[in-house]
């Protein structure tokens, strides 16, 4: 796994590249609670680029779900593997979810 962040005003874009997986959780969960500290509360995961997830993952969005203050949390271009994950976990209904980051941008900003 990778991760990408970009700035957009004030939007933070996580671009997650590969399989998340155990091995990563540590990483990912590192960047998001960077993230929170910091008082960034528009979050965006772009999932283009990652190939999947596993409940560690989902353990981690979840827990900073429930962090983010006044904010959001917002996930796009998901592949068909991770969709299929957020709607049988029911995750879609906690997070937004969106088919391309300029989608996103548009509803959050």
């Amino acid at each position: 796994m990778r991760l990408e962040k970009l700035n957009l005003g004030e939007v933070v874009v996580l671009k997650i590249y590969g399989n998340v997986g155990f091995e990563d959780v540590y990483t990912l969960r590192t960047a998001l609670h960077r993230l929170v500290v910091q008082k960034k509360n528009r979050l965006l995961i772009d999932c283009k680029e990652m190939d999947g997830l596993d409940s560690s993952a989902l353990a981690a969005f979840l827990s900073t779900y429930k962090r983010v203050k006044g904010g959001s949390i917002a996930f796009t271009n998901l592949c068909p593997h991770v969709d299929r994950v957020f709607r049988e976990t029911h995750l879609d209904d906690f997070f937004r979810i969106y088919p391309s980051v300029e989608e996103a941008m548009a509803s959050m900003s």
